[in-house]
């Protein structure tokens, strides 16, 4: 009997860890300008970036000058990243809604992502493969949002057979790390209302966040053209105020 009561007690509260904080794909679909700004140290294309960037101090600019989201970088060897990034994060910004982007392959991520504080996890479909049908169904199980990661219309076709409610088109071939935006200009056409399409890497001017927002794409995460320069966070704010310029 006691043990009976028990379990009932903790399969509610594993049941209430498990369900997502935050309806991150509403709060996306709501807001006029979706930018998933991105914490980012370093990358296998610019080397050095920000090695000595404070994480905290631009994750709170980022969030006051009009993030919807952050991006948290915590691969180690290309990206100077760290998983304790994203605890220190969400324990100084318990509301704000954090991806973790990383190289993820195995389920043991999945869990550490959430012990963590992530939101949401990018997979990318090059590299998960197989295996992401069984990484995308562990994270949800977990609470965990997925932003799955393609890059031809080869895996947007894979992507769309998913459930998962964010597919990100990344404009960077892997294979020679080049950006090109015609990437997501091509895969615009599998775009639907049922999900958030995001457009990743190359944006750089609210002229190109308008003609992705004409083409359907409801979020841009952006990192590199921002963590380049002194002020991230004050050319975060710049383009959104570009974007609404020229929009009216």
């Amino acid at each position: 009997m006691f043990l009976d009561t028990i379990k009932k007690i903790k399969e509610k509260e594993l049941l209430a860890q498990k369900l997502p904080k935050k309806d991150i794909f509403k709060q996306l679909l709501n807001n006029k300008i979706n930018i998933i700004a991105e914490i980012k140290k370093a990358s296998p294309s610019r080397g050095d970036i920000a090695l000595n960037v404070d994480i905290i101090k631009i994750a709170k600019e980022y969030l006051n000058s009009g993030a919807c989201a952050l991006s948290i970088l915590t691969e180690k060897e290309y990206f100077k990243g760290d998983i304790e990034y994203l605890e220190k994060i969400r324990n100084e910004y318990k509301d704000a809604i954090l991806l973790r982007k990383d190289f993820i392959i195995d389920e043991f991520q999945l869990y550490q992502s959430k012990i963590k504080g992530a939101d949401m996890v990018l997979l990318i479909e090059a590299l998960t493969k197989n295996k992401t049908k069984n990484l995308v169904e562990c994270a949800k199980n977990l609470g965990l949002e997925v932003l799955l990661e393609v890059h031809n219309e080869k895996e947007m076709i894979k992507a769309l057979n998913y459930n998962v409610n964010f597919i990100g088109v990344n404009n960077r071939n892997l294979k020679t790390l080049e950006v090109d935006l015609g990437v997501s200009r091509k895969l615009a056409k599998y775009i639907t209302k049922d999900r958030i399409f995001v457009c990743e890497s190359g944006i750089k001017s609210s002229l190109e966040i308008k003609e992705m927002m004409k083409l359907g794409y409801k979020a841009f995460l952006i990192g590199t053209s921002f963590m380049s320069t002194k002020n991230p966070a004050n050319s975060l704010k710049t383009l959104i105020k570009g974007v609404e310029n020229d929009k009216n």
